[in-house]
């Protein structure tokens, strides 16, 4: 599938899981997530609770090293990590 130029010029190199969370919080500029509401809103849920445990803390990983990379913005509010593009 085709995708925009900009698109390809702006997230060459990136992981896709990166571009839909950039992408994400791009279309909700007003607010900052948790990585749980994040997870949940692209839909990375799974019925299994194990499973489901394992896959937030991965994920949660994920969003950390993106902040860390200057991909995203993190501000901790009440012990909670909360992720923003400005």
């Amino acid at each position: 599938m085709p995708i925009k130029v900009e698109d390809a010029k702006r997230f060459s190199g990136y992981d896709q899981l990166e571009v839909m969370i950039i992408k994400f919080l791009e279309s909700h500029k007003d607010n900052a997530y948790a990585a749980e509401e994040i997870r949940q809103n692209l839909g990375l849920k799974h019925n299994d609770p194990i499973f489901d445990a394992v896959l937030a803390f991965a994920f949660s990983f994920f969003l950390h090293n993106m902040a860390r990379e200057g991909k995203v913005k993190v501000s901790t509010v009440g012990g909670i990590d909360y992720y923003y593009v400005e």
